[in-house]
């Protein structure tokens, strides 16, 4: 009985981990396809970047526009998320 409740109780753990690794991709593609939709409409110079790091690569995922310093505006994000979470996330900012 040990056993199969062993087995069991790894299958149920194989399983969300497939789906949710399958969750996160599909997720990271949709991410990708907005990402290059922006990049290509030839409409952001200008525009900054917020990067983070995770997972042993950069990411973007906060666009700034609109504002008369839109880097300063990143900069500003950047600070006020250092004080937050104490330096635990890496943040960059990239001009387009």
């Amino acid at each position: 009985m040990k056993h199969l409740t062993l087995i069991l109780t790894l299958s149920l753990i194989s399983f969300f981990l497939i789906v949710g690794c399958s969750e996160q991709s599909a997720i990271k593609q949709q991410d990708s396809a907005l990402i290059k939709k922006i990049e290509k409409s030839g409409n952001t110079k200008g525009y900054v970047w917020l990067e983070q790091y995770g997972m042993g690569e950069w990411y973007k995922s906060v666009l700034f526009f609109g504002y008369a310093d839109n880097y300063g505006a990143c900069t500003d994000f950047i600070e006020i998320s250092e004080k937050k979470y104490r330096g635990t996330h890496r943040y960059r900012c990239v001009v387009t």
